[in-house]
């Protein structure tokens, strides 16, 4: 079985939530996460440039959220736990209601530096703060 080095669990924040609760440890061994509201920062990754990352996009909402990643691509290899008959490389994948996605990040583009974003591509989600920042080193 293949370590998931994240679990990215999708929710809207409450008013009990802080960045001072993330990053959560995830009984997989790797870290779980929610995104969160604007007004109180973004969610933080440290991605290491020359390696790829195993993450598991986790929807716990009532609607499908295409999440999109800035400056490298993806493998959507599994869907729900299941694997996905001919996996694409991607920069945006629909995550089910209720479901999960797991993914290949590519990281290994010696161009890519600097912050980037993660982040579900529906308008309002994103104005809502649904999305994450990526820190390339």
């Amino acid at each position: 079985m293949c370590h998931v080095a994240q679990t990215l669990l999708m929710g809207w924040p409450t008013s009990t939530l802080s960045n001072k609760d993330f990053p959560r440890p995830n009984p997989s061994g790797g870290v779980q996460w929610k995104y969160t509201n604007s007004s109180m920062g973004l969610t933080m990754r440290v991605a290491q440039v020359g390696t790829y990352e195993h993450w598991r996009i986790v929807n716990a909402t009532e609607e499908l959220h295409p999440m999109h990643i800035h400056q490298v691509h993806f493998l959507a290899f599994a869907e729900n736990q299941r694997p996905i008959v001919d996996p694409v490389w991607l920069d945006t994948v629909n995550v089910p209601v209720h479901g999960s996605v797991d993914v290949i990040m590519d990281f290994n583009d010696p161009v890519i530096r600097g912050m980037s974003l993660f982040h579900c591509h529906l308008l309002n989600h994103e104005d809502k703060g649904m999305m994450a920042k990526i820190l390339f080193e």
